[in-house]
């Protein structure tokens, strides 16, 4: 049987609650605006709450954009390390992975651009322009991709490490995105990362 989890009081709760409250919109906002135009009066009033209410549960707009990216990526890296049962072999694994973190990146330009977010707290990264991510966001669902390209480049291979596939791939996909004035269409983003991915593995 078992431990039983110790009961939360109902102040803790309550607490919890709301934390967890403005995480999920300021990730909402994040995917739809960016990190820059964030504002913590803004989320504080979508939460029916008011900003000093907001600052005692966080106590810098750094550490709710933090603690909201680093859902976003703790989201996708749950997805990225779950892989469809059909999925055979390292390479068909690493091109899953990246194919999927580029998905993301597209879902959230189109949120981003149709003034509409998800919720559901699968796109990553957040911000399009920075990279690496000044509130630490992209650590868990990177490693998995590193961890796949390592298994498969040679140890001793002078072509690509595993780090190279990675920063290669996911810079070429985000540069590709945030240089056109809109979006391009997402399959043809998708085909060309694919075509990318095949070449440098060839």
């Amino acid at each position: 049987m078992p431990p039983l989890q110790p009961r939360l009081r109902y102040k803790e709760r309550a607490r919890a609650a709301l934390r967890l409250a403005l995480l999920r919109e300021t990730g909402a906002r994040l995917l739809r605006h960016g990190c820059h135009d964030v504002r913590i009066d803004a989320i504080a009033g979508a939460c029916g709450i008011a900003k000093g209410t907001a600052y005692l549960q966080f106590s810098s707009r750094s550490r709710l954009l933090g603690g909201a990216v680093q859902q976003l990526d703790h989201a996708l890296a749950e997805q990225l390390a779950a892989p469809p049962p059909r999925i055979a072999g390292a390479r068909a694994m690493l091109r899953w992975t990246i194919l999927k973190a580029v998905d993301a990146q597209i879902a959230a330009l189109a949120s981003r651009s149709n003034g509409a977010g998800d919720d559901d707290g699968v796109a990553w990264p957040c911000c399009q322009r920075i990279t690496p991510c000044p509130y630490g966001g992209a650590a868990r669902s990177l490693s998995i991709i590193e961890r796949r390209a390592r298994a498969v480049t040679a140890p001793a291979s002078d072509v690509a490490r595993p780090r190279d596939i990675v920063d290669l791939l996911m810079a070429v996909s985000i540069a590709r995105l945030v240089q056109a004035p809109q979006p391009p269409p997402a399959p043809a983003h998708r085909r060309y990362i694919a075509r990318l991915f095949d070449r440098l593995l060839a």
